[in-house]
């Protein structure tokens, strides 16, 4: 026997269904909103970062710079992309600068923002990096120790070679200017020591 549904059983269903519907296009369009405000603050944020470095002592050299950084993904050789935003120079020295706003991303210790100044120091080596807060209108040095010290003894290296080499150069001309009187002088020794032995003989 085919029971029919209550009118109002029908109406409920109904109705969750449309409220279901219409919470999920609420949610996205919400996120969509957020998406695109952040952005559009991103943007107005790099936008005045210009000005605010130049007002900090910085002169911009480059923007969107490019750089690559390699890993190994089982043994095979792989790289990806990316670009900072930024190339400064103060004081005759180069600086990587990232520039964030929002809540969370201008947090050096906000996990994302220090994954991505990471990965910017393993692909720009030795240049110095700078997180831009456009919020409070400050600039950070972001160092990561063991990445530096990674580096030091293949610079301490070259510096050394470099030294030993200029002594080397040093002493070899001083001799080389030198050589023929120790040359003489033995020559000298030797042939006297000779001549007292044949007369000794």
């Amino acid at each position: 026997m085919i029971r029919h549904r209550s009118p109002v059983v029908v109406m409920i269903v109904i109705a969750v269904g449309i409220g279901i519907f219409l919470g999920i296009k609420i949610i996205t369009w919400l996120k969509k909103r957020q998406f695109k405000k952040r952005v559009q603050r991103g943007r107005e944020a790099e936008e005045n970062a210009e000005s605010f470095l130049e007002e900090s002592g910085f002169m911009v050299w480059d923007r969107q710079v490019a750089s690559r950084t390699e890993y190994l993904v089982d043994g095979e050789e792989r790289e990806a992309g990316l670009r900072a935003d930024y190339l400064l120079i103060k004081d005759g020295k180069q600086y990587i600068a990232e520039v964030k706003s929002g809540a969370l991303a201008p947090n050096p210790d906000y996990t994302d923002t220090r994954r991505q100044l990471l990965e910017y120091a393993l692909a720009f080596g030795k240049i110095p990096l700078l997180l831009v807060d456009m919020e409070s209108k400050e600039i950070h040095e972001i160092e990561f120790p063991k990445i530096s010290k990674a580096h030091t003894p293949w610079k301490l290296l070259i510096r050394l070679s470099g030294i030993m080499f200029f002594i080397g150069a040093l002493l070899g001309t001083a001799f080389g200017l030198r050589l023929p009187f120790y040359w003489n002088h033995a020559k000298g020794i030797f042939h006297r020591d000779f001549l007292r032995l044949k007369r000794d003989i």
